[in-house]
């Protein structure tokens, strides 16, 4: 093989692997295929609203389903009175804080946290998630952010980041 029929054969490469994500933008589809995350955003709903109502809310707003099937722009979401769900990969694009959906896993409590404190058990659940995904991809515990924090400033938030409080502690 001749080394021009090898750039042939690379720029073929090359024009599927465009088309390909052309058709994924088409289908308003994410897949998991991003490097090993260096951030974990911490949210919380404000509204009491549950993982189904939080994922229709997104798949009306925004429409970008995961490979999971979801449409929730968090990897995860820790639920009342403390079930965690997986809406995305932890490799795989968010929607969850401009600036930082391609390198964080963006988790979700479910609640008010600008009044309400977390129960002893979704403090427990978080606090072990955090550190699960903290050992798994090396993360330090100074890029675990609130979602202000860790936002782009050109794209601000109306999020309250009533959980910022915790997100000091646990890094402290």
């Amino acid at each position: 093989m001749t080394i021009k029929q090898l750039k042939r054969i690379i720029l073929q490469l090359q024009i599927k692997i465009i088309q390909a994500q052309i058709l994924l933008l088409k289908r308003k589809l994410t897949v998991p295929n991003l490097s090993k995350p260096r951030f974990i955003i911490i949210h919380h709903s404000v509204e009491n609203n549950g993982f189904a109502s939080v994922n229709e809310w997104h798949r009306q707003r925004w429409g970008w389903r995961s490979s999971l099937g979801f449409y929730c722009g968090y990897q995860l979401y820790l639920q009342k009175p403390g079930k965690w769900f997986r809406a995305r990969q932890d490799t795989e694009e968010g929607a969850h804080c401009p600036g930082h959906n391609k390198d964080s896993v963006g988790i979700c409590v479910q609640g008010d946290y600008r009044t309400d404190k977390l129960s002893p058990k979704m403090n427990f659940m978080l606090i072990n998630k955090v550190d699960e995904l903290r050992m798994k991809y090396g993360i330090p515990r100074k890029n675990v952010l609130g979602d202000k924090e860790g936002r782009t400033p050109s794209r601000p938030t109306e999020c309250p980041c009533g959980l910022i409080s915790w997100v000091r502690k646990y890094r402290s």
